[in-house]
């Protein structure tokens, strides 16, 4: 990877040598430029895709909406950064990206932290409408979980003023996590397991709902 992007990837940076990757949501392609050979950015804008095959890049045009066109189990990496809140079923996305990565293989996940200190100044779920959901680090372990990713590693990604002190903070980081603007995350596929929307409905899931609150001795009208 080009040493100028080092910095941003210190703590992903060994799973993104691991190629070829597919970048999903690759914009400008000011990532994927870094990637090794073979790899392949995901884009919905066409400006954007125009950019990057000016730049040579191997992009293709794709509604991260919809099912993936990539067949399954092709990339040895999946990276996605700061996309996965914007797009309107991101539990559905994250299916996709399980499925598209070889076994045994890495999904690299890249998010905001909306509760942090960083944002309360930034707005940066107030100021762009483009901007849908947040995760916590909690919030996308469990996720992962429910698609058939083993969550592996989470790193806060500090401001370059604080990376002199990053490691211990990272050490402690769910003390610290306010000072964090975004963080890492990576997912290992492991064996083949059941899609998630593949074993609910939503009638399943809102009886599998009921029956949990009725064991912690809630009332609701029997109208299901």
């Amino acid at each position: 990877m080009a040493a100028n992007k080092l910095a941003g990837y210190r703590y992903v940076k060994s799973f993104l040598e691991q190629g070829p990757v597919l970048e999903v949501g690759c914009a400008r392609g000011e990532d994927l430029e870094t990637m090794p050979p073979g790899s392949l950015g995901l884009e919905i804008l066409p400006e954007f895709i125009e950019i990057c095959r000016q730049k040579g890049l191997n992009v293709k045009e794709t509604d991260l909406n919809e099912p993936l066109p990539i067949a399954d189990e092709s990339f040895q990496t999946v990276f996605c950064s700061h996309v996965l809140e914007h797009v309107l079923a991101p539990i559905r996305l994250l299916s996709e990206l399980r499925r598209v990565c070889k076994v045994n293989g890495h999904v690299v996940l890249g998010l905001p932290l909306e509760s942090s200190l960083f944002d309360w100044h930034r707005k940066y779920f107030i100021n762009s409408p483009y901007h849908i959901y947040a995760f916590t680090p909690r919030n996308i372990s469990h996720m992962m979980n429910m698609v058939g990713l083993k969550a592996i590693g989470l790193w806060y990604d500090f401001p370059r003023r604080l990376r002199f002190i990053e490691k211990p903070l990272n050490w402690v980081s769910p003390l610290v996590s306010q000072l964090a603007p975004s963080y890492w995350t990576v997912g290992l596929k492991t064996g083949q397991v059941t899609a998630f929307f593949e074993q609910y409905t939503n009638k399943q899931l809102l009886k599998n709902w009921l029956e949990q609150d009725k064991k912690r001795n809630r009332h609701y009208p029997n109208n299901t």
